[in-house]
């Protein structure tokens, strides 16, 4: 459902659906396609609304960690 609306540009589940990438590429073999699609998905996101704190959160996360 995430990915569904998502690409209505429905900004909160692009972040869901960012953050959930993000989780599923610490247990998993292709974890940079999956941190790549996530830091997409929250660019869109970002670029769409910006009342989202937690996308921000995890942006920083990215650069934070030089992702």
């Amino acid at each position: 459902m995430f990915e569904k609306a998502s690409k209505l540009d429905f900004a909160p589940a692009m972040y869901n659906r960012a953050f959930l990438l993000f989780k599923m590429s610490w247990d998993s073999s292709e974890s940079e396609e999956f941190l790549f699609d996530s830091i997409h998905l929250l660019r869109v996101c970002l670029d769409n609304c910006d009342y989202i704190p937690d996308a921000h959160f995890l942006m920083g996360y990215y650069y934070e960690k030089g992702i």
